[in-house]
């Protein structure tokens, strides 16, 4: 016989035991409360009758979140049944667990970035939505500052110490970190967008400025840093900027308004204190990647086309975008209309050539479209009126460093240094870039890339400057031998 057979139970076992006796009977009169049979822990005839008095419920806000999460399934009957029983949502502030114990953050926000992490047994959209709804049926939890606790080595973002944000504005950064990364969950950033937009129609609003919490090593000259942008990144529903744009229904928060005391930058400004500019190139690069497989999409992607033309409409409002900037947009949208029909017609290319040319073809054709942004006298008109009036609330721009010519270069060297036979691959990267960039300037007979109207003077192939390199190399190895 087993030695321990009949030896009393330590301490520590007999407050386990304890546990699962309060966590059962509680479980059991949650069934009765939501009129469902609910199976957690443990039953067995072994077990005596649980008195009510060892009933531990959960006395806050938080624990009941964690208790719910902690469940696989039947979360939604769980909180029916506190509801039931009388429990209501209460603001209820909370320790951080990964960062400064000082700080404090919500219950609501802990919940919102357990979804985001995925540290939650739940994974079902609607009963997600469930506790989420009822959060926010306390006005406190919509309105009131939180900081952030994500994992420092999990995550893009998080509060500097005491500047804790409204619930709208972390949920509108992680809506920013999901549609514009490298890794877009269809079902994640959908989930984002309606919860952003229940949060609304409680009175939360989106902030034009999305740059209040510190980046982390993740960021990107692809991430956005205002709600207009994240709005244009491909996967992000037309539905979130519905929702922004619905909000704004004073003078000065119109994009066209303008004003000589906001700023482009400040976390620490009030709401209303800042204007944006949104880069165009981004906004290319993003479609162009998103279009040709360089963005992994998880769950599915939206179409894109479809969803830009709704943008679109929305935009196109004279309160919303000068002529130029509209015509920015139509030519934008017309070209992902075309280059997505065209996929459709040749899924498969013959050759790898074709494929490849269709994609250089492609980058040309974006480009294009909002070349005018990029025009000398539009750009120095937009400069000297701001000069006079002040900054417009919100601009679509491409910055003047940028040339979509030399941003192909070095995305082919990087592909091309993997074939290390190739003297592209061998020779010093900032060799053989100078030397493409003489023979698409040279190409383009020296214009600016909005200038170039054909897409042959706009792009030298890898294999043009190889030769040019081999050449090179045989004229070196000539005077050598001289």
């Amino acid at each position: 016989m087993d030695p321990s057979y009949n030896q009393p139970l330590s301490e520590h076992q007999m407050n386990m035991a304890r546990q699962l006796i309060e966590r059962n009977f509680f479980v059991d009169c949650l069934s009765l409360a939501s009129d469902q049979e609910l199976d957690y822990g443990i039953s067995s005839p072994d077990y005596p009758s649980r008195p009510a008095t060892l009933v531990s419920m959960p006395p806050t806000e938080p624990e009941v979140v964690a208790f719910i999460m902690s469940t696989k399934s039947n979360c939604t009957k769980l909180l029916d049944g506190f509801v039931k029983l009388g429990f209501e949502p209460r603001h209820a502030m909370v320790p951080l667990e990964n960062r400064d114990s000082n700080d404090r953050q919500s219950a609501f926000v802990k919940f919102l970035e357990a979804v985001y992490e995925g540290n939650t047994l739940i994974r079902n959209r609607t009963r997600i939505a469930a506790i989420f709804k009822w959060f926010i049926e306390c006005q406190d939890s919509v309105h009131s500052l939180s900081a952030s606790d994500l994992h420092p080595r999990k995550t893009s973002h998080w509060t500097d110490p005491g500047r804790p944000r409204a619930p709208m504005d972390h949920l509108t950064e992680m809506l920013k970190w999901q549609a514009s990364g490298f890794r877009v969950c269809k079902n994640g950033v959908r989930m984002k967008c309606e919860m952003i937009e229940m949060l609304c129609a409680k009175g939360a609003v989106i902030d034009l400025y999305q740059d209040r919490f510190r980046s982390g090593q993740r960021s990107s000259g692809l991430t956005p840093n205002n709600a207009v942008g994240i709005a244009m990144t491909p996967q992000c529903p037309a539905s979130f900027l519905r929702v922004f744009l619905s909000n704004r229904t004073k003078e000065d928060q119109e994009f066209v308004a303008v004003g000589k005391v906001w700023k482009s930058s400040g976390a620490d400004l009030p709401r209303g204190m800042h204007y944006a500019m949104t880069y165009m190139e981004s906004i290319v690069t993003h479609i162009y990647r998103d279009l040709f497989g360089a963005t992994e999409h998880v769950g599915g992607r939206l179409r894109i086309d479809q969803e830009y033309r709704a943008k679109l409409a929305l935009l196109n409002q004279p309160q919303w975008t000068d002529n130029t900037e509209a015509q920015a947009l139509r030519n934008l949208v017309e070209v992902v209309n075309d280059i997505l029909h065209e996929m459709e017609l040749q899924t498969d290319f013959s050759q790898a050539e074709e494929g490849a040319g269709f994609k250089t073809y492609s980058w040309f054709r974006l480009c294009r479209a909002v070349s005018g942004l990029a025009n000398d006298s539009y750009r120095a008109e937009t400069e000297e009126y701001s000069k006079y009036h002040g900054d417009r609330r919100h601009r679509f721009v491409i910055d003047p460093l940028w040339d979509p010519r030399l941003q192909w270069i070095e995305s082919e060297l990087d592909q091309r240094v993997l074939d290390s036979i190739l003297l592209i691959a061998q020779l010093p990267r900032v060799e053989v870039a100078n030397l493409w960039r003489e023979m698409i300037l040279e190409r383009g007979n020296g214009c600016q890339w909005w200038e170039v109207e054909e897409a042959y003077n706009f792009h030298v192939d890898a294999w043009d400057v190889e030769k040019a390199l081999e050449e090179g190399a045989l004229d070196r190895f000539a005077d050598l031998s001289l």
